[in-house]
């Protein structure tokens, strides 16, 4: 599969996921995820473990990817309406 049809997949995937509440809910946990792994990037004992530091900063990371890569694709479904 080509990058192309891979993103045409998942334009398709969010369009049809768009209007699900389910799909809705998941988003809503994934930010609510982000804010937690965010709480705990911040706390004593992860600030002070460099190992607990990094894996605090990449869940953050994916979470922010995963919200990034559905709000991109939204917009352009939204643009193209």
């Amino acid at each position: 599969m080509t990058i192309d049809e891979k993103r045409e997949l998942i334009s398709e995937s969010i369009r049809q996921l768009a209007g699900d509440p389910r799909f809705k809910e998941f988003i809503g946990a994934v930010h609510e995820m982000r804010e937690q792994a965010i709480r705990e990037a911040c706390m004593a004992d992860t600030v002070g473990n460099e190992g607990m530091t990094r894996a605090a900063l990449g869940h953050i990371r994916a979470y922010e990817d995963i919200l990034t890569l559905v709000a991109e694709y939204s917009d352009q479904l939204s643009a193209e309406s």
